[in-house]
């Protein structure tokens, strides 16, 4: 069953190799993190770092938590504010389900229409889509479309990461091979993951990745 999306706001932690229960609360409130950000969060090295990834892979045998990309975890079938589905279904009353594109645990999740959609605009199976999931009275969830990711070639959806005193913004559609950087000044109040769409720019260097230009910071 999925579970309400969190805040972006990450609760303090106690520092030390958590328990199972301790792991899965900290997972429920930062909706995802990958075994390096959890290891920082708690403080822990050596041994305890190799206690977590054991940890990590139980949890997983268990179905408690479920992967998200490559090195993501995330309680299981839990579902983001923000993400990046497919339209994977139309179910028998001719609506469209939706599915996170990194989540296999994640669940089928109705559509809501969109209104405002010209003719020929609106989303069909097999188009990839920005979403923000609500929770509705029935406490099933609805995905609410935010745009559609056919992306132009001078703009990018992506994520923010931060490392060695540089801020990239690394793509959320694969097709797309541009990672662009941004300056300090311009992206100094966004925290890594935070999603944003930027603009391509001009190249750093001869073969270095190209400055973007930030545009929108659409949430986590």
């Amino acid at each position: 069953m999925a579970r309400s999306p969190r805040t972006s706001k990450a609760a303090k932690v106690p520092q030390g190799l958590p328990d199972r229960e301790t792991l899965l609360n900290y997972l429920r409130e930062t909706g995802e993190a990958d075994r390096a950000a959890i290891a920082r969060a708690f403080g822990l090295k050596g041994a305890d770092r190799r206690a977590l990834r054991e940890m990590l892979k139980s949890l997983e045998d268990d179905g408690a938590l479920g992967r998200r990309g490559r090195k993501g975890f995330a309680e299981s079938g839990s579902l983001p504010e923000v993400g990046v589905v497919d339209v994977a279904e139309r179910d028998p009353d001719g609506d469209l389900l939706v599915k996170l594109t990194k989540g296999e645990d994640a669940p089928l999740v109705p559509l809501a229409p969109d209104r405002k959609a010209e003719v020929g605009q609106a989303p069909g199976l097999g188009d990839r889509l920005l979403v923000r999931f609500v929770r509705l009275e029935s406490g099933e969830f609805e995905a609410r479309l935010i745009k559609k990711l056919g992306q132009s070639a001078h703009r990018i959806l992506g994520v923010i990461r931060k490392a060695r005193r540089e801020i990239r913004v690394e793509p959320v559609d694969r097709r797309t091979k541009e990672t662009l950087v941004l300056t300090e000044e311009e992206a100094g109040e966004l925290r890594d993951g935070d999603l944003v769409v930027a603009q391509v720019g001009q190249s750093v260097g001869r073969y270095g990745p190209k400055r973007g230009k930030l545009l929108e910071v659409v949430g986590r």
